[in-house]
């Protein structure tokens, strides 16, 4: 007698079908993973620009009130887009007396980059500060007068508003705010 039953060894259709689906669920979801990761260190990567440029434009503002004359914008008990101020900004070689310069801090309307202006000085005497891949807006100072009792000096308190987008292209924005007492 012979046996007309074959051993059949491999995979069906069926389960070829089931094991593509499997590897199909399996590499979507690496790559979601994968681009949630690259997206994650993208907004990571901005948020610690955007950080190190707005501590570095209160780091110029409080140099610039260091040393302060005389504030000019905005009167005292008023809010501004500008500052202007006059500063010492280094002792005159023969005399000993000091040298001040008025300097001014603004961003143009509509917002951009913040820009040092020192009008007295020949021209270029405008200096943009902030780096060129950010936006600033919502500039104000705001100039609250002291007591005028030594104890209780001017202020002024500088907010804004840094934006930018990511590499993916995800816009990001941050506030910033300071409030610096001026030594007379």
């Amino acid at each position: 007698m012979m046996n007309n039953s074959k051993n059949q060894s491999g995979t069906t259709l069926l389960e070829t079908v089931i094991y593509l689906a499997l590897f199909a669920l399996l590499f979507s979801g690496a790559i979601g993973a994968s681009y949630n990761v690259l997206e994650l260190g993208s907004r990571n990567l901005t948020k610690t620009m955007v950080q190190q440029e707005g501590d570095f434009l209160l780091a110029k503002i409080d140099w610039v009130l260091s040393g302060v004359n005389n504030i000019s914008e905005p009167a005292a008990g008023s809010e501004l887009a500008r500052l202007t101020v006059d500063k010492v900004t280094n002792l005159d070689p023969i005399s000993g007396l000091p040298v001040t310069k008025e300097i001014s801090i603004s961003i143009p309307v509509g917002g951009g980059d913040m820009m040092i202006k020192y009008p007295s000085d020949p021209e270029p005497n405008t200096f943009t500060l902030s780096n060129s891949n950010i936006r600033i807006s919502s500039l104000n100072f705001k100039h609250d007068k002291g007591a005028g009792n030594g104890i209780e000096p001017d202020s002024i308190q500088t907010t804004f508003t840094i934006a930018t987008k990511t590499d993916t292209g995800a816009n990001y924005s941050q506030e910033f705010s300071s409030k610096i007492y001026i030594r007379q």
